[in-house]
């Protein structure tokens, strides 16, 4: 293939990579692609009417005149990054479809760049690595060629390929050189990885990753009877966990905590804020942590035989952190977090998460159903009066409630057995559904869930049990979170869906603190059987997420804690390498048969990284070698014309080191005059060699090699000459 068409098809396919790192985002759909591909496809239909009809150029003004306004709607309606990709997009579709010179070729590849930019700033997936493998390696051939062919242009040389002299000339744009290319865009992709995981990143300001769209899912404060359990039926991923200590599953209930509502006002359920009132007093801890980045209420202590949670965050529409309950300490990247010291939650600084990662420790209690039934009942102040005295009988809390609360619990003599019998008694008379009918104007929700439907979705069975418990005199209140979770066989991790989102009860007892009880009948969500179709999707569906969490934990989940501890491996390991090496040398004094393969094993490792790296010298320099020979193929495909001026542009380039240097418009017979005058020992053979370069390019041939063997005799001659000291006339 010759080399423009080479230029013209690596030039495309950069630009193409500029479009498929955009259409792997979330924001770009796959007409971006055809849109891309068109355009290609088109490229050079309009450079040749481009050519011919100077209008058509012309009339691009129109569309580039009419974007303006445009741009200003875009900035408005969407948001900077955004508007921008657009602004870049439709520069890069000008570009491809109109006549492009040299500089054009810059541009567009600067427009690829910007894409591939965006494409930064818009996804956090694993695709992204693709799209960035894809774009380094056409990014070297399109660079690459389009040096080589300025190259061509400026020596006014024929590219390799073309035909003289009824031969074929071979250029050096073969397999062997994009071979070489290959191998040193993969070196400079190696190269990227080590600073990544040896240098301290910086975030990139308003290009940062952020979520420019609303949040898969939010947990606000309050839990409405009316409209909470719309959000089921929605499977979006909203974080997965790694539960290190059970790698092959975990046996017991997943309730994945994010907070616990105290009020109910007959509608909803809401969670008192500071500022602290007569009745009841928050606390709300800002914790700063350790210098390990753990967070914990008071002195962090040994983390022995608490249950660990890597917690990997696709998206939220929240700032409050989930795990186990009770979750006593959170080791992250965070500026700081807010513990509350009533509901043990913990929050974020940012109203929202998107592709956050962190640990969560958390202490998980056996009871015992006998010690819960002997527990005391004399609760504390702030619990009487928080759960039982001033709150949950408020308004549309009829009588009708209390005097079915205390019917359930009649004859039992404790909490315990009064919170397992107001469950038995949910679970046996209420059916779980989520097609609930609107509630009456003016009717309780909660009195029509009991009274009336007789069936309801997970808050109204977990506040039909906090608010009995509450009539009878327990303290319970409401929690919120996740149940369940899916077991991903390929990464031995759990996968937590929205509609795994689920409401259960805290019911508080003294001496052992808050216990859940679940009344609603809703099963936990697992895999899926079905069709051999669907397990089969199941199955691909699983793995895809297991490579998309070792994205998120291997690359954006890096941190600088992360690089920190990096470096003290790397150092750690240097200061061992070096006692080790000592050793080894007053060992090797003492005896050479005494040296173990261990002592010697960095040494290994350090010649093999210095042959990789000299290997990958010398391909660099094939590379060059054959770049600087490309630049001195001569017009003409006749090997002792090409030696020659091989060899005259040798001596150009010795004579540039004694800073002679010819101009370009001097002709070589009157720079022979300058070189006389500047150095004069050396004159006489480089006159020679000019004079034997004029006589083989332009001359007749010589087929008896003599003249071949003349020219490279003066050639040496001349680096003797020049090599000596300066002589005295």
């Amino acid at each position: 293939m010759r080399l423009s068409l080479q230029f013209r098809f690596w030039s495309h396919m950069f630009a193409l990579c500029g479009f498929l790192a955009l259409v792997w985002t979330e924001y770009f759909g796959g007409a971006l692609l055809f849109l891309g591909l068109f355009a290609i496809v088109l490229s050079p239909i309009c450079e040749r009417i481009a050519s011919r009809y100077p209008l058509y150029g012309k009339l691009w003004n129109i569309p580039m005149a009419l974007y303006i306004p445009f741009l200003f709607f875009d900035l408005v309606a969407t948001n900077l990054v955004i508007a921008i990709t657009h602004l870049v997009i439709f520069i890069q579709v000008a570009k491809l479809l109109n006549q492009k010179k040299r500089g054009d070729y810059h541009q567009m590849y600067m427009m690829s760049f910007f894409q591939l930019l965006a494409a930064t700033a818009l996804t956090s997936g694993p695709l992204f690595f693709v799209a960035f493998l894809l774009f380094t390696l056409t990014g070297v051939w399109a660079l690459t060629t389009l040096h080589m062919q300025g190259e061509i242009e400026a020596n006014g040389v024929l590219e390799p390929g073309t035909i003289n002299d009824g031969r074929a000339q071979r250029g050096i744009a073969d397999w062997q050189f994009f071979s070489g290319t290959l191998v040193l865009a993969l070196a400079s992709i190696l190269l990227t990885a080590g600073f990544f995981y040896t240098v301290p990143r910086i975030e990139a300001g308003f290009l940062g990753r952020t979520d420019l769209r609303e949040p898969g899912i939010g947990f606000d404060e309050t839990v409405d009877l009316r409209v909470y359990g719309r959000i089921f039926g929605d499977s979006t991923v909203v974080f997965k966990a790694e539960l290190p200590q059970y790698p092959n599953g975990f046996d017991g209930p997943f309730y994945w905590k994010g907070m616990s509502l105290d009020i109910y006002d007959g509608m909803q359920w809401s969670k008192i804020k500071p500022p602290r009132s007569a009745d009841f007093t928050r606390e709300m801890m800002v914790n700063d942590g350790d210098e390990n980045g753990t967070f914990g209420p008071g002195h962090i202590g040994d983390l022995t035989g608490l249950l660990e949670q890597v917690i990997y965050v696709d998206t939220l529409g929240s700032s409050v952190l989930f795990g186990m309950p009770d979750v006593v300490r959170v080791s992250g990247d965070f500026p700081y977090l807010i513990y509350d010291t009533v509901d043990y939650s913990w929050r974020t600084p940012q109203e929202s998460q998107r592709n956050l990662s962190y640990t969560a420790y958390s202490v998980l209690p056996q009871y015992d159903p006998d010690a819960l039934r002997n527990a005391s009942t004399d609760y504390p102040d702030l619990i009487r009066r928080a759960y039982i005295d001033n709150f949950g009988r408020g308004p549309g809390i009829g009588r009708r409630i209390v005097d079915r609360a205390r019917e359930v619990t009649d004859n039992k003599e404790n909490p315990y057995d009064k919170a397992v019998a107001i469950v038995e008694y949910l679970n046996s008379s209420y059916s779980y559904t989520l097609n609930i009918p609107e509630t009456p104007s003016g009717t309780s929700p909660l009195a029509w869930f009991l009274f009336d439907t007789k069936a309801g979705h997970c808050e109204y069975f977990a506040t039909a049990t906090a608010v009995m418990l509450r009539a009878v005199g327990v303290p319970a209140r409401v929690a919120t979170g996740f149940r369940g979770g899916e077991w991903n066989e390929f990464g031995r991790f759990y996968t937590v869906r929205q509609d795994f989102s689920h409401v259960w009860v805290e019911t508080f007892f003294p001496g052992h603190g808050w216990v859940i009880f679940d009344p609603s009948p809703k099963q936990e969500i697992g895999p899926v059987s079905g069709t051999w179709l669907g397990r089969l999707s199941g199955r691909v569906n699983r793995y895809l997420l297991s490579l998309q969490l070792r994205w998120y934990r291997d690359v954006l989940g890096y941190n600088r804690t992360d690089q920190w501890q990096f470096v003290e491996l790397v150092s750690l390991n240097a200061s061992n390498f070096k006692d080790e090496w000592i050793e080894g040398v007053r060992s090797m004094r003492i005896s050479l048969p005494r040296l173990t393969l261990r002592r010697w094993h960095y040494s290994f490792w350090i010649a093999y990284i210095l042959s990789a790296a000299l290997i990958v010298l010398i391909i660099v320099q094939a590379v060059q070698h054959r770049l600087r020979r490309h630049r001195l193929v001569s017009v003409t495909t006749d090997r002792r014309r090409r030696d020659a001026l091989i060899l005259y542009r040798h001596a150009l380039k010795l004579l540039s080191r004694k800073r002679v240097t010819k101009p370009p418009n001097v002709t070589p017979l009157e720079f022979v005059e300058t070189v006389r005058a500047s150095i004069p020992w050396a004159a006489a053979q480089f006159g020679q060699l000019t004079a034997f370069y004029y006589e083989i390019r332009f001359g007749p041939d010589d087929d008896s090699g003599e003249q071949d063997l003349s020219v490279r005799r003066v050639y040496h001659e001349f680096k003797r000459s020049l090599a000596r000291r300066r002589q005295r006339v």
